[in-house]
């Protein structure tokens, strides 16, 4: 009987470090991305800034072309499409551009599918901080705010917020 609580000893402080392990890798993989975010944004945002001082036009090139591609940044091996806020939280987050892997989404999220230009833009993005995990504070109405590379400003308000667990990819 000894031997057999020993053995169940042992199993269970091996089950507590491998959880302590897992633990500790997903809050520094979490640092990272918010390592990698900031770099991004560091250097997108003075762009975005001094392209948004330039001339005003009467109508930006996305209306009178609204299947153009989105502009892009080229920042350590991703390429960015721009940035999105929660005045209301105080977040700011680099967008990076679709073709989404694992990889990108552990630096900041990342355009799924369409456009700011056809308001049917999509976005993927982790569930953790500093990522999308403080939108569960937003409320309806709250304002979210999208900039691209050239600028161009696109206001939204929540209207209603819905959690999908990972399998459910298809409701997006």
């Amino acid at each position: 009987m000894k031997k057999k609580g020993s053995f169940m000893m042992t199993i269970g402080l091996l089950l507590l470090a491998v959880a302590l392990l897992l633990s500790g890798y997903n809050i520094w993989q979490s640092m990272q991305g918010d390592k990698y975010a900031d770099a991004a944004l560091n250097e997108l945002i003075p762009e975005i800034n001094q392209n948004c001082e330039k001339e005003d036009v009467a109508q930006p090139d996305y209306v009178l072309f609204p299947d153009k591609e989105m502009p892009v940044k080229l920042i350590d091996g991703m390429y960015y499409v721009g940035v999105l806020q929660f005045p209301e939280l105080n977040v700011t987050l680099p967008i990076i551009d679709k073709e989404w892997t694992l990889e990108k989404l552990n630096r900041g999220p990342c355009r799924y599918v369409g456009s700011p230009y056809k308001d049917n833009m999509v976005l993927a993005g982790h569930n953790d901080f500093p990522h999308f995990r403080p939108i569960y504070d937003l409320t309806v109405g709250s304002e979210v705010i999208f900039t691209d590379m050239d600028g161009n400003v696109f206001k939204y308000k929540v209207a209603w917020t819905e959690v999908l667990l990972p399998t459910e990819a298809d409701k997006i």
